[in-house]
């Protein structure tokens, strides 16, 4: 979810988790292969500390300031001279150009992309930051004919006449279509769909 003028719209973004050891190259979901990456959950930085890997909500540390690294907010920071309170570096303590935060950056991206990872370590890496985030997707309703036998690869595709027909009497139903109706994925979805199925 994420907010647009105030209100949480869905995204178009799933989580998918592998019951495996090693992570497939490409995932099948409803006909289309989509490519598979390992998701690293951003840096997280504590905006009352300053310190990495936790957050404010949290926090034991004492409130700092992010441009001048004092003992106070940066709202009520006067001094001109920025120092980070990390690296004692001349930019703010959550700037990207900061080699510790860099570091730690690059710590956590090892430690997920590391080969040949025990299993230990893998469950000790949490999947992502709030579970909850990503609701449990519901079974999708298979269509009964061979097109639903996955994964398919473009030359099946190309091969099979039963979708080759779907598409183009799909396109031209599309390209005939004189109502105002925006074309949408679902809609594609829902007129290939409607073209499947004998």
């Amino acid at each position: 979810m994420r907010k647009v003028d105030g209100k949480l719209t869905p995204l178009g973004t799933i989580a998918v988790t592998f019951a495996a050891t090693a992570l497939p190259q490409h995932a099948y979901i409803q006909m289309f292969r989509y490519p598979v990456h390992i998701y690293i959950p951003p840096l997280l930085q504590c905006y009352k500390c300053l310190k990495f890997n936790h957050s404010a909500k949290v926090c034991r540390g004492s409130q700092m300031c992010s441009s001048c690294s004092g003992q106070h907010s940066y709202k009520e920071c006067d001094v001109e001279k920025i120092v980070c309170i990390n690296c004692q570096g001349g930019h703010l303590a959550i700037s990207r150009d900061c080699p510790v935060k860099q570091q730690k950056m690059e710590e956590k991206k090892n430690k997920y992309l590391k080969p040949n990872r025990s299993y230990a370590a893998v469950v000790s890496i949490p999947a992502m930051p709030d579970p909850r985030a990503f609701p449990n997707l519901k079974p999708v309703k298979t269509i009964d004919t061979d097109i639903n036998k996955v994964p398919y690869n473009a030359e099946q595709i190309l091969n099979n006449e039963l979708i080759i027909n779907a598409l183009v009497k799909s396109l031209v139903m599309l390209g005939n279509d004189k109502s105002s109706a925006p074309i949408t994925n679902k809609r594609i979805k829902d007129i290939l769909l409607s073209n499947l199925i004998p």
